[in-house]
């Protein structure tokens, strides 16, 4: 995963040579841009990763520490050789959506993150076992994911719901889209992304609450491209968003 993440020219590199580029075109930003990348975590039970100093395994707490510990130690190490004129490294990002079996671990990994000055994200899918576990969990950003976008029978009050509970939780909210959002995509999802953006505005998501974006994997880059002005016109609107909140 780090041969990939540090691969020259993939990931970390491209992201820093294009802004790189940019700068030419648009000047040089008043921030350095921030990183929080996603941290593997141990199986629960799983008895052949391999050594530290020992066998590691992952029925033991103890031993799934370690192997976050010796992951995020590695981890820094590489980033800070690489030297990136661009980027700063905030922290790092749990994958599992739910904190099911690791609950009893993730304080013990957000403790030793923190004692490296970063800080540990997370995003838990609506009802997920342990959503609103955030703070007992010890992460120090958590969004909500409403999942309205890829579900057409989960109606527009689940983004009402999502949207209170992240308030009344001081959570952050995930706003999620796929390239379904094309309007000329085979079953267009479209009008979902229309109401994240509806349902943010009329809650004050955008001026009040974090925001977290899942774009699945090229959304952003077709719906720039495309020639259909219902695309460049939902684009604008998101981007001027991003642009004032900043």
């Amino acid at each position: 995963l780090m041969e990939r993440q540090f691969e020259k020219d993939k990931a970390f590199s491209a992201l820093d040579q294009c802004i790189d580029r940019q700068i030419k075109e648009i000047g040089k930003p008043g921030f350095r841009h921030k990183l929080i990348v996603g941290i593997p975590a141990p199986v629960k039970g799983q008895k052949d990763w391999g050594s530290l100093d020992r066998v590691m395994d992952f029925s033991k707490n103890e031993d799934c520490i370690e192997a976050v510990e010796w992951y995020i130690d590695r981890f820094l190490d590489r980033f800070a050789k690489e030297g990136y004129q661009h980027l700063d490294l905030q922290g790092f990002y749990w994958v599992p959506e739910n904190d099911g079996p690791y609950a009893d671990i993730l304080p013990q990994v957000g403790d030793y993150i923190r004692s490296k000055n970063l800080r540990l994200f997370w995003i838990p899918y609506w009802r997920a076992v342990g959503f609103d576990n955030w703070k007992t969990d010890k992460f120090d950003f958590a969004y909500i994911q409403p999942n309205h976008f890829f579900n057409k029978t989960i109606s527009y009050e689940r983004l009402d719901a999502v949207c209170a509970f992240a308030k009344g939780t001081n959570m952050g909210l995930e706003m999620e889209f796929d390239e379904s959002a094309l309007a000329d995509a085979k079953n267009s999802k479209r009008d979902r992304l229309v109401s994240y953006i509806t349902a943010f505005e009329d809650h004050d998501v955008f001026r009040k609450a974090s925001v977290a974006y899942y774009q699945g994997g090229t959304a952003i880059y077709q719906l720039a491209k495309s020639k259909n002005p219902l695309d460049r016109e939902i684009l604008d609107r998101l981007a001027a968003i991003i642009i004032e909140r900043k």
